[in-house]
């Protein structure tokens, strides 16, 4: 899914009645334009945008902004049904993306992680720090197969 510039920063995670549960600042490039909330209730994702001037019926420009964003997206497949992206659905995306992120970072501290082009989707990692010699030695063993060292990202 193409999130363009919009992130999710300042991001407090905590366990809610139906699983976990988030508040964060949404951005737009480097405009902070949003406090997003999801209580971990079941229920959808909460953007209060900071433009809106008070008045709770009509949308902000900022919320004109991300809705036409999400709007281009193409559909999405859940469950064998082909489903248009919402601005809830996108949202939890981007709070999947952190938390993906978040655990890659931490991974990469004391381990390699990597992917191969047969696997795609699958992270592979090796109990050692990565080093510039290890790399090559990847490269050997798997050859044109050997996708994205996750590592390199963080250096």
């Amino acid at each position: 899914m193409n999130k363009g510039t919009w992130s999710l920063r300042q991001v407090r995670t905590f366990r809610g009645m139906e699983g976990p549960g988030f508040n964060a600042n949404l951005y737009r490039g480097d405009t902070k334009v949003a406090v997003v909330d999801d209580h971990g209730s079941g229920g959808p994702v909460d953007a209060r945008f900071l433009d809106r001037n008070g008045s709770r019926n009509t949308p902000s420009a900022e919320e004109d902004i991300l809705t036409a964003h999400v709007k281009t997206l193409p559909q999405e497949e859940c469950y064998g049904t082909m489903l248009d992206v919402s601005v809830d659905w996108f949202l939890g995306e981007l709070f999947g993306d952190w938390q993906d992120e978040k655990r890659y970072r931490r991974l990469c501290k004391t381990k390699i992680v990597f992917t191969l082009k047969s696997k795609p989707g699958v992270f592979l990692s090796l109990n050692t720090p990565y080093r510039v010699p290890t790399k090559a030695t990847l490269e050997l063993k798997y050859g044109d197969d050997l996708g994205e060292i996750v590592n390199e990202r963080y250096l």
